[in-house]
């Protein structure tokens, strides 16, 4: 801001000029008096609109100071001396301008018109200088990377300011970083330094605000492959994953997104997993325990193994069903095999061809051995992880149909009807 104790010793000291002229003036009855102070600012080129306002605020104050109250005629009768004090006080100290012009536009509501030209050398850049404290070096990278858009904004507000005028325009400097730095760095407290010059230099401190991530714990969806064997390539993922730790749950929530990309790109460092032919879709759930949850999908081998505990009004049965399946790039063939019992007629033995229709939507055929079952089945998923399956028997082939309920990444509890047999079944993936 500019220095307003000599703005107002100036004022002070044309304020009693003034008033001297006026008791030599004023002979009569009342006159028009100003009351109300107007600034209007002509810039040779281009300025940040709030530095610019900023100035004619403290112009305005100035001008209040000297002219509210006084009467318009006295004004006008001194208007040269009152424009040339105007002139010498604004010229001291609007640093890094040249002030060309000053003029006074009499009334009750006067006008101060006042006309500056910036002075070389211009800020041609400011450059951030970044630090973060209790972060991962990791994350702090990422931090100035979303820096990097509160950096250019600063660079095309303040590039073509006079270097000299930061001494006096740090305020508006500073509430445009602030206000910039909270907007894209949400979470962090931030502490920085101006270092003037034609390239001005910022050196930022971040320090995250409480709440920050302090666990992060991983969990995983396997749907077509044993759930061990992904454990056991994958247990080097925590460590991957503790890089969270620290960071403040409003950036981890403002820029999840970004950071889920973030972690899911890394996890194509880890060959075991490729060389496996699976794919891994990354979630977060944030909070001061934070959540990373993997979905894990075999590309090309379908496996699992599946146990049912099947209940209705007057029998119960127990199966236990194996899956082996292949997947290319258009169908999936498999073979699945069980043992146990089971309402449905079908035997143990069964063989499938599947082909995707839709994003959550298959169907295919598939073939029983031992009785020559034959049917066309229709499976489609539900946002939350529910399904339905309906199998349509051709010619004395049975129907089937089911409703599954998601309860648990290994049990979902399911509504079946085996060829008239009702029930519900308990299905556990092992």
């Amino acid at each position: 801001m500019i220095a307003r104790p000599k703005l107002l010793i100036c004022a002070a000291l044309l304020l009693f000029c003034i008033s001297q002229r006026a008791a030599v003036a004023l002979a009569a009855a009342e006159t028009d008096k100003v009351d109300f102070v107007d600034v209007q600012l002509n810039i040779d080129g281009k300025m940040y609109e709030g530095l610019q306002n900023r100035i004619e605020f403290s112009i305005a104050r100035v001008g209040e100071k000297i002219l509210l109250g006084q009467p318009v005629a006295v004004l006008a009768a001194n208007k040269a001396t009152v424009k040339t004090a105007i002139f010498n006080v604004f010229s001291k100290v609007l640093i890094g301008f040249q002030l060309e012009s000053v003029d006074l536009i009499l009334g009750e509501h006067t006008k101060i018109v006042m006309s500056i030209k910036p002075i070389p050398p211009f800020i041609t850049e400011v450059r951030f200088n970044i630090q973060t404290q209790d972060l991962n070096p990791e994350l702090g990278q990422l931090t100035q990377e979303v820096a990097q858009k509160a950096e250019d904004e600063v660079n095309r507000i303040f590039i073509g300011l006079p270097v000299a005028s930061i001494s006096w325009s740090e305020g508006i400097f500073n509430t445009v970083v602030n206000y910039l730095l909270e907007r894209d760095l949400p979470g962090f407290n931030s502490h920085f330094l101006i270092k003037a010059g034609v390239v001005t230099e910022l050196n930022l401190t971040l320090i995250p605000e409480e709440p920050v991530v302090s666990n992060v714990t991983v969990n995983y969806a396997v749907t077509n492959i044993p759930d061990w064997l992904v454990k056991a390539k994958a247990k080097g993922y925590q460590e991957q994953f503790n890089v969270l730790k620290g960071i403040p749950v409003e950036f981890l929530v403002h820029y999840q997104a970004r950071l889920e990309k973030y972690l899911n790109d890394s996890l194509h460092d880890y060959v075991e997993l490729r060389q496996l032919g699976l794919a891994v879709q990354l979630g977060i759930t944030p909070g001061v325990n934070t959540q990373v949850k993997l979905k894990v999908d075999s590309q090309y081998l379908q496996a699992g193994l599946e146990d049912r505990f099947f209940v209705d009004r007057d029998q119960n049965f127990n199966s236990l069903q194996a899956k082996l399946g292949y997947c290319f790039t258009d169908f999936e063939l498999y073979t699945r095999y069980s043992w146990g019992e089971s309402p449905s007629s079908s035997g143990p033995w069964k063989a499938g061809l599947g082909i995707p229709i839709g994003a959550n939507f298959s169907g295919g055929l598939e073939f029983e051995f031992e009785h020559d079952y034959r049917q066309v089945y229709l499976h489609y998923d539900l946002e939350r992880g529910d399904y339905l399956d309906v199998k349509l028997g051709i010619a004395d082939s049975p129907n089937e149909a089911t409703v599954g309920i998601y309860l648990t990444p290994h049990a979902n509890l399911e509504f079946v009807n085996y060829q008239h047999s009702f029930g519900l079944q308990l299905m556990l993936h092992l």
